[in-house]
């Protein structure tokens, strides 16, 4: 169990890192060329929201594009519910 534990320790410092590495990027991209970076972000988060909600959706067995599914849908807490209510729109 605790071998487990720290193996998500491990990837959390490496998702932390390569996040780390993404902003500095996106600082340097800024200081250089904002308005190029403002167009790209334009460009690419959109369709990044939808994929990353599209995800998490799944990840909860709901999927969006069948109504049947929402409308039975049982959250186990009004947190729950709250979350899948954010991502649904």
């Amino acid at each position: 169990m605790l071998d487990h534990f720290q193996t998500d320790v491990e990837k959390s410092h490496r998702a932390a890192k390569r996040h780390r590495k993404v902003i500095d990027a996106l600082k340097k991209h800024t200081r250089e060329n904002p308005e190029l970076l403002a167009m790209r972000i334009v460009e690419v988060v959109p369709d990044s929201l939808k994929r990353t909600r599209s995800e998490a959706l799944n990840q909860l067995g709901l999927d969006l594009a069948d109504d049947e599914a929402v409308r039975s849908y049982e959250a186990y807490s009004v947190a729950e519910w709250q979350v899948v209510s954010w991502l649904a729109t």
